[in-house]
């Protein structure tokens, strides 16, 4: 029998478990001792192993290698679309949180019935009622920053209007507590606005700051984020 021969059989008897058989058929096939016998079968275990090692051992497979690339940018873009996440709840919030002080500061305006006692005429055609009104029983009078056509108000006649009770010197009207950035360029700044028109100014510059980059980093955030789960799922 070639020697061939005897390493399929022998071969055969390990895969099949029998190594004690394997080494008696070696001792008799080869007239070797028991321990040359062993060394015999792992040479041929040695053999096998190294015919089962693909040609490019010791190197990272192509797709391997790609598919750890593309894991690697997909843990990367989602880190990236938690941080803008992250950035856009913040400016969220900080829309709401200066939404919530100012409209503290406009709550606590009380209501008070005035009587307007003049029409004061600082610009052509604008006129700017004077108002007389009573808080908690001591008597005020305060030039309305609110201008006016005309005719829109008349002497005698009784409004609504609104004061802050920590200083009830200054009364308001509704119209008075807000301004906007075009009045603003119009006017030439802020030196004829009360301090509610100023405040509502700084929430509307910081609405548009915050509100318009945060909902922009939300999207991208979110497209970022499907472009990582598809590159993720690659892998």
């Amino acid at each position: 029998m070639s020697q061939d021969s005897h390493k399929r059989t022998i071969r055969d008897y390990l895969k099949r478990g029998q190594r004690q058989d394997a080494i008696e058929y070696i001792k008799d096939a080869y007239k070797v001792s028991e321990v040359e016998a062993l060394k015999l079968i792992q040479t041929l275990a040695s053999e096998k192993s190294q015919k089962e090692i693909p040609a490019h051992s010791g190197t990272i497979p192509p797709s391997s290698s790609a598919a750890g690339c593309a894991g690697c940018f997909g843990v990367l873009l989602k880190l990236i679309s938690v941080f803008f996440i992250f950035t856009s709840l913040c400016m969220f919030i900080g829309v709401g949180l200066i939404h919530f002080i100012i409209a503290q500061e406009t709550e606590i305006l009380e209501e008070v019935e005035a009587t307007i006692i003049d029409l004061r005429e600082m610009q052509p055609a604008q006129m700017y009622p004077v108002v007389e009104y009573t808080w908690e029983e001591k008597p005020y009078t305060d030039v309305m920053d609110f201008s006016s056509e005309i005719d829109q108000f008349t002497i005698g006649e009784n409004v609504f209007i609104l004061i802050d009770p920590r200083h009830p010197e200054e009364a308001y009207f509704e119209e008075d507590l807000t301004a906007s950035f075009a009045k603003t360029f119009i006017t030439g700044g802020t030196d004829d606005m009360n301090d509610h028109q100023i405040l509502d100014l700084i929430k509307n510059g910081i609405t548009f700051i915050l509100l318009i980059p945060g909902i922009f980093f939300l999207i991208l955030s979110i497209v970022i984020w499907q472009i990582s789960r598809k590159l993720l799922r690659k892998t």
